[in-house]
């Protein structure tokens, strides 16, 4: 049995159900009519299933695709260091280039 009511609890005003076992299939909005109360009550019930299997899902795929970027991320990052020691050299050798035309003797 997926629902277990608790008609014990009823006097107290509580008229909790579990449902074990959800499926996507379930969800859905669920009327639940209350006629022996002093107040006979009718209840809306929306029921959402798969949130956590979503949460868990988005973390697994976070997870994988965060495993799947970061090789490609320290790949970019090696390319961008390399590429800063080639620009650092060029203005280096420009530099003692400009250095080097300001010393001639043909000032």
């Amino acid at each position: 049995m997926r629902a277990e009511d608790f008609p014990d609890e009823l006097k107290n005003g509580d008229a909790s159900i579990i449902i074990r076992n959800t499926k996507m299939e379930d969800c859905g909005i669920y009327t639940c009519d209350l006629p022996h109360l002093e107040t006979p009550q009718r209840v809306y019930i929306q029921l959402v299933t798969a949130r956590y299997s979503a949460l868990i899902a988005g973390i697994i795929y976070g997870k994988r695709r965060y495993d799947h970027l970061k090789p490609i991320a320290a790949e970019e990052r090696r390319i961008e260091e390399e590429e800063k020691k080639v620009r650092e050299e060029q203005e280096r050798i420009a530099k003692q280039l400009a250095e080097a035309s300001e010393d001639t003797i043909l000032k």
